[in-house]
């Protein structure tokens, strides 16, 4: 069934769009490990995959869900396991994961209720003490262009959503903050700002014209706030 072959059409991002999604990844995976991740990574909706590049790289054993076949083959090119499927259910066995990614992937749920499923399926998936890693586009800064960036955009996310969803879920709160690209505060304030006022058609006549009016939409939403959150399942207890 085709599902995101528009962005599987304009996916391939400029050098400069893969340094900044290398230096994002970079970040989560960095804070991932902080946190204590250790064993098998498995990643929802990877897009062009940058997330599973940087665990290529470091060695990380890593699965892929990806719904679309093109995006799925780009994966599979950098030795990775691929599971083409749509998600919920995660078709993957119970713990079988120390870490659960998804990045833009939960906005595209219908309803809070498929949102639920969703997260308490990420919660099967990882093992005790693993974590639930989740990023969706702040509904609170994009307002209504949150549903004009992808026909599939149906849920809209913000911080306490996303707390409120992870902790029904049971699980425990590691991590929240705000993105910017790959910018955290005070920077993120400045990027955020900017790509919010800042239209296309400016952005497309700064690049003098090299850049696309697709791409120069692609690199004002990748500035647009984020929400990051990380929960862990609670590890077994003793009785």
């Amino acid at each position: 069934m085709p599902f995101f072959d528009t962005f599987a059409d304009a996916a391939m991002p400029t050098p400069s769009g893969w340094w900044l999604m290398r230096r994002l990844n970079e970040h989560h995976l960095d804070r991932l490990v902080e946190l204590g991740a250790k064993g098998r990574f498995a990643e929802i909706g990877p897009g062009v995959g940058p997330f599973a590049l940087v665990c290529a790289e470091r060695n990380i054993p890593y699965v892929a869900i990806e719904a679309n076949e093109r995006l799925g083959d780009s994966i599979r090119a950098m030795g990775h396991e691929v599971i083409a499927a749509m998600i919920p259910p995660i078709p993957l066995p119970d713990a079988s994961v120390a870490v659960l990614h998804a990045s833009h992937v939960l906005e595209h749920c219908a309803t809070y209720r498929e949102a639920l499923t969703f997260l308490a399926e990420a919660a099967r998936v990882v093992e005790p003490g693993g974590l639930v890693s989740i990023a969706v586009p702040d509904f609170d800064h994009l307002g209504n262009e949150f549903y004009r960036t992808h026909y599939s955009h149906a849920l809209p996310m913000n911080l306490r959503r996303l707390t409120q969803l992870m902790q029904d879920n049971g699980l425990t709160i590691e991590h929240a903050d705000f993105l910017s690209g790959p910018f955290v505060a005070p920077l993120r304030w400045i990027t955020q700002s900017i790509a919010w006022a800042a239209p296309v058609w400016l952005l497309r006549a700064l690049s003098l014209g090299r850049l696309s009016a697709a791409q120069c939409y692609s690199a004002k939403m990748t500035f647009m706030r984020a929400v990051w959150v990380v929960g862990r399942r609670p590890r077994r207890t003793t009785e």
